[in-house]
């Protein structure tokens, strides 16, 4: 998970450039790969090793297409952050900002899963986290899609357009 945090900034500088709809490719990509493992893992009866599927595949994918695509950007950012002072401002704000957005969410199913497991059974507490572990990647595929349509939703909507809004969202659904 650390590996896979420490390339999350890269999105953000290749949005900044301009390079939105690959992003959000990428990200499809990393989301349809996470499926594929999730399934490999739980037929091939590694259990709860199948929640690993999001961090492996976002992992997997960035490092392959940042290093065919961008391959230069990539580069200058691995030996940016490799840098002590880039490391420290990386800790002190990045990292925090990071964990209060996954501890709340983390909190949010876990305490739920922790409810079910005291009131009910530690079989529909599984369950319960084993279902949301795969809702949970069905809805960043299905973010993934709305998110390639902000941009041009965005712009639309600054233009006051809002039959073109509505279309373009309607059809991002």
């Amino acid at each position: 998970s650390s590996f896979y945090l420490f390339l999350m900034p890269i999105s953000s500088i290749l949005q900044g450039i301009g390079e939105i709809e690959k992003v959000y490719l990428m990200r499809i990509l990393q989301n349809l790969l996470s499926v594929l493992i999730f399934f490999l893992f739980v037929n091939g009866h590694f259990g709860v090793m199948a929640v690993l599927s999001i961090t492996l595949s976002g992992v997997l994918i960035q490092i392959i297409y940042l290093t065919i695509k961008y391959r230069d950007i990539f580069i200058l950012y691995l030996t940016s952050i490799m840098k002590d002072t880039a490391l420290k401002i990386t800790q002190e704000k990045f990292t925090s900002h990071v964990a209060i957005s996954w501890l709340t969410g983390y909190l949010n199913t876990q305490f739920q899963t922790l409810i079910i497991f005291i009131l009910l059974s530690v079989e529909m507490s599984g369950k319960f986290g084993l279902t949301l572990a795969v809702l949970n990647t069905i809805l960043l595929i299905a973010s993934s899609k709305l998110h390639l349509y902000l941009p041009r939703m965005t712009s639309e909507g600054s233009k006051g357009n809002l039959t073109k809004l509505n279309k373009l969202f309607f059809t991002s659904l």
